[in-house]
């Protein structure tokens, strides 16, 4: 498994069900292998399941540096969550340039 300080190339923002079955679907069909994608979760008990579910993929609850992300779903503004959004922008803005 990679870790915290390695590029990304995707980034998906919510372990739910929804980002769980994004992420299952892009592993299954090859579109990413498991080195090149991470999955953000604020809640320990989620980012558990997620983890155990896909053992190779990073399951963090910071945004890692990444050349993409996919942000599904936003069911409140947690400022936590928002300042992690904007750390990211930040960070896709200084791979551009």
């Amino acid at each position: 498994m990679a870790e915290i300080g390695h590029d990304y190339e995707l980034v998906v923002i919510g372990g739910g069900n929804m980002g769980a079955a994004l992420l299952g679907g892009l592993l299954r069909d090859g579109i990413v292998t498991a080195e090149q994608v991470a999955v953000v979760e604020l809640s320990d008990e989620r980012r558990q399941v997620v983890a155990a579910e896909f053992p190779q993929v990073l399951v963090s609850e910071s945004i890692p540096t990444c050349r993409a992300a996919v942000l599904h779903q936003w069911r409140m503004l947690d400022m936590d969550l928002i300042t992690h959004f904007y750390i990211l922008v930040l960070h896709l803005i200084n791979y551009l340039i």
